[in-house]
């Protein structure tokens, strides 16, 4: 048993939260919070100026005036959360491990399951459309994340560009 466990609310306490408006809120990526955020996936910086999406498990905890070990001493699990945005990093990688550092120019993604700590998982995608813009040839994807017994953990679609040692058949 975990010390200092609170208990889970009721149905009709979660329930009255329906409707409840957050304060919001202002905040800026510095430039060296995003290099610390994507260094740490492994990853290279995004072209632009665009924020790693790691961020989006970073500044929410920050926003909230809280800190990573208040929230995971919230859990009501025996087992982490590996936080969505760090499974999407993972897919992010891959595409940049074919396409290079600068080959996203879209990405959307859907979070069906879960991923916990401890658990194996790959990325895979493969390219569904190969279309050329402006002089330029992109590869609409499909992307996902597997666990071997639990499926498809994260899925979506990538746009990138292709990389210039890329063979195309006509």
């Amino acid at each position: 048993m975990v010390a200092n466990r609170k208990p889970i609310p009721s149905e009709a306490d979660i329930t009255r939260l329906t409707g409840h408006n957050f304060p919001g809120g202002f905040y800026t990526v510095a430039h060296w919070e995003n290099f610390l955020l994507t260094e740490c996936t492994g990853a290279a910086l995004l072209p632009d100026g665009l924020v790693h999406p790691v961020a989006l498990f970073h500044i929410p905890i920050v926003g909230a005036g809280t800190s990573i070990a208040e929230m995971f001493a919230l859990g009501q699990g025996k087992r982490t959360i590996n936080q969505g945005p760090l499974g999407l990093s993972y897919i992010i990688n891959m595409l940049q491990a074919w396409g290079g550092p600068d080959c996203l120019r879209r990405i959307v993604m859907r979070f069906p399951q879960v991923v916990l700590d401890g658990e194996r998982v790959v990325a895979r995608g493969e390219i569904s459309v190969l279309r050329e813009a402006q002089g330029v040839w992109l590869a609409d994807c499909s992307t996902r994340l597997e666990h071997d017994d639990r499926g498809v953990l994260l899925e979506g679609t990538a746009t990138i560009v292709l990389p210039e040692n890329a063979i195309l058949i006509d």
